[in-house]
């Protein structure tokens, strides 16, 4: 549901509150609500929008300590969570060209309106270089774990031996670090 003068989701006439308990806890907060099934689409409201077929569950805190308006996860549910993975889900749904995504993060000073982009169904073309090859992530993990064989930032080899890797939209970012 879109709502341009608040900061926090309000149920709307399409919404199914579940009943049960939303609470999570990371590094810069947390959050206690409900969770909910509600319609879901990627784009801006007068747009165009790429919508679900079928309706996500996810939290909606109504007691928050962190300065976030919303997360987007894209970990999986730990087993008995009620949350859906929105990746995932657009992905079963054929929403997405391929069954990939892209993080780019901008370098900004101090707090910054566009701090990256998060492109859905392929990889960033305009933020990151050709992609060398893919490889499948490991089965049944909450996170998006997967086989490394190197890593490289700039001209800085970091890695250069296999290694289990992960990726989590899950950890909150300080400008400061980036």
């Amino acid at each position: 549901m879109y709502c341009p003068d608040t900061d926090v989701y309000t149920a709307g006439v399409t919404a199914e509150n579940t009943g049960y308990p939303f609470e999570i806890r990371y590094g810069t907060g947390s959050a206690i609500g409900t969770y909910y099934k509600d319609v879901f689409a990627f784009g801006g409201k007068d747009g165009k929008q790429l919508k679900f077929k079928n309706k996500v569950t996810f939290g909606a805190g109504k007691q928050m300590t962190f300065g976030d308006e919303g997360i987007l996860g894209l970990s999986f549910p730990d087993p008995g969570e009620k949350g859906t993975n929105i990746f995932d889900e657009a992905v079963k749904e054929g929403l997405m060209d391929k069954p990939i995504f892209t993080v780019y993060l901008k370098k900004c000073g101090g707090i910054c309106e566009d701090g990256g982009v998060i492109t859905f169904g392929d990889y960033d073309k305009e933020h990151c270089c050709n992609v060398k090859g893919y490889v499948d992530i490991i089965p049944n993990e909450v996170h998006w774990k997967f086989k490394l064989d190197g890593a490289r930032i700039l001209d800085d080899i970091h890695v250069n031996q296999y290694r289990n890797a992960y990726y989590s939209s899950f950890v909150s970012l300080s400008p400061d670090y980036l």
